[in-house]
């Protein structure tokens, strides 16, 4: 959550969530498995050796001690419950620019499970929303007006 906060990893790029109702998974090297859901789940896809460099950097610049290593994350993310599994080949596109996207593999998540929320736009990307007509819940001038003096903390 930090790292998405502090707008070190971005949506799209370094992860997505998406509404599934099946989910192609990695058994074995190049073995795959599909699985399906009883109903539409969000799944969250992460990039998550990306997001481990940052995430060790991050945490070395704030406390001065090592993060935890990959292998202890994956040992501890993989034996919960919101835990799908390893997903190959997934495309990840950088916001505002399409033509910069990475086909990598990705680990899966049952989002609604993980209780927590990274499904904020950045103020760029409500701008880009409105002026492509998309819908959001805020009105155009409050979009267009707002400014980071505004914000409450």
């Amino acid at each position: 959550m930090f790292l998405s906060e502090s707008k070190l990893i971005s949506i799209g790029w370094d992860y997505r969530i998406e509404e599934v109702s099946e989910i192609t998974l990695r058994k074995e090297k190049d073995e795959t498995y599909v699985k399906k859901f009883n109903d539409p789940v969000k799944v969250l896809y992460m990039r998550l050796n990306n997001v481990h460099k940052l995430y060790q950097s991050s945490y070395r610049s704030r406390t001065g001690k090592e993060a935890m290593s990959m292998e202890s994350i994956m040992h501890y993310l993989s034996n919960r419950d919101y835990y799908i599994g390893a997903v190959k080949n997934f495309r990840f596109t950088k916001h505002g620019d399409a033509n910069q996207n990475a086909i990598t593999n990705a680990y899966a998540f049952i989002y609604d499970d993980l209780d927590i929320n990274l499904e904020v736009l950045s103020m760029d990307e409500l701008r880009d929303a409105m002026r492509k007509n998309q819908s959001t819940d805020l009105p155009v001038n409050e979009i267009n007006n707002f400014s980071t003096e505004d914000a409450p903390y």
